[in-house]
């Protein structure tokens, strides 16, 4: 058996990146996570993971969270009201091309 060993480096770096484009917007503080994956596929699901404990370490505070086809509009618009600091963020992927058109549609 082959032993992978993740690059320390690689990660740190995408971290930074990650942190940079967040200090750049603002050093946003509070969020809206749409779009995030509620099916079986592992790599959506630990991009996921890696966004939340992202968001965590910035000390952003996720006021919602739901996948794209079960949102709530109306609860949306009230965060937004109440929060008019808040942004939105998307998980993206395979839904932001042609592979998957009914996440665009709503």
């Amino acid at each position: 058996m082959i032993n992978i060993k993740p690059n320390k480096y690689q990660n740190t770096s995408i971290k930074n990146y990650l942190t940079e484009i967040h200090n750049d917007n603002g050093k946003f503080t509070s969020a809206i996570y749409l779009d995030i994956p509620c099916y079986h596929n592992l790599g959506d699901m630990l991009i996921y993971l890696g966004a939340k404990k992202m968001l965590h370490d910035l000390n952003v505070t996720v006021r919602y969270t739901e996948s794209a086809l079960s949102h709530n509009l109306k609860k949306i618009k009230r965060i937004l009201k109440q929060h008019p600091d808040t942004v939105i963020l998307m998980q993206g992927g395979g839904n932001f091309g042609d592979l998957y058109s009914e996440a665009q549609t709503y």
